[in-house]
């Protein structure tokens, strides 16, 4: 085990395979092919694989992994990369790419959150409140509009009543205004993540560019007789770009289903602005 002679528990599996335990842990066994000796079979196997043999040579699991090739094939196994050394093969550009991302969330999570607290119909609402100002009971329209202090459709009709008594002019001057500071609220950051939506392939774009360089720079030291040696400049041009999309392509959605409620809740406003005058006009006011 790790190159030094070891004692332990073995089992052999028929003319198939041979597994052992010593100091801790457990795998497959191989014979030398120059020593002749059973050598533990190199390589980190499993998780679950190693857990497995050692349930089995205690006599607590009736089946065992069984590997025709003294372990090979687990082995090979073992060598494929998780995600998180298929992110770090595509080089220093994949930074960015994940801090555009981490930005692009923390702007989704901060305007999910808050489009969740506002309704986007508030149709049940400005009814009551059309028949409470028809009416001329401002104090109860008041009341209804101030039980809703978040929602952007509620802060346009409480200015609209606080206008009662004016001109018709000077009341869809107000509510106009009213819509302006109210629209800042909806399109906060919706910019930005636009803007980190391009960003985003761009960089993964850069990273294609600078690991074809480097290519192309392994080819001209040493040429193209060892595919090895490739390898690194063209695993950092594709993990860049598939980042970079991968980073992209999720966030231009939500961006833009964001964008589609923000607009939403715009027409709400206006359409209430209208009514709202309208029912002032009537009442007189």
């Amino acid at each position: 085990v790790k190159g030094r002679e070891v004692g332990g528990d073995l089992v052999r599996l028929g003319a198939l395979a041979a597994v052992f335990k010593a100091e801790g842990q457990a795998g497959f066994l191989t014979l030398g092919p120059a020593s002749g000796q059973l050598l533990a079979a190199g390589g980190d196997l499993p998780w679950g694989v190693e857990r497995n043999l050692r349930s089995y040579l205690r006599g607590e699991s009736p089946s065992v992994y069984l590997d025709i090739a003294g372990g090979a094939a687990l082995r090979q196994l073992a060598r494929q990369q998780g995600l998180w050394e298929h992110l770090l093969s595509g080089g220093p550009l994949v930074w960015p790419i994940l801090l555009v991302g981490l930005a692009a969330l923390v702007i989704i999570i901060e305007r999910l959150l808050f489009l969740r607290r506002v309704r986007a119909n508030t149709d049940v609402l400005m009814d009551r409140i059309n028949r409470q100002v028809v009416a001329g009971d401002y104090e109860s329209a008041q009341k209804e509009v101030e039980a809703h202090p978040g929602w952007p459709t509620s802060n346009v009709i409480k200015a609209g009543l606080a206008l009662r008594g004016c001109s018709a002019e000077v009341i869809e001057s107000g509510l106009a205004e009213a819509m302006f500071k109210e629209l800042p609220r909806l399109e906060r950051f919706l910019t930005a993540l636009k803007v980190l939506v391009a960003v985003a392939p761009l960089l993964g774009l850069l990273g294609t560019v600078t690991g074809m360089i480097n290519t192309f720079q392994v080819i001209t030291a040493h040429g193209s007789g060892d595919p090895r040696l490739l390898a690194g400049g063209i695993s950092e041009a594709l993990v860049t770009t598939e980042l970079g999309l991968a980073v992209a392509i999720p966030v231009m959605v939500v961006a833009a289903l964001i964008t589609r409620r923000a607009q939403t809740i715009t027409s709400d406003m206006e359409e209430k602005a209208v009514a709202l005058s309208a029912a002032l006009s009537r009442a007189g006011g």
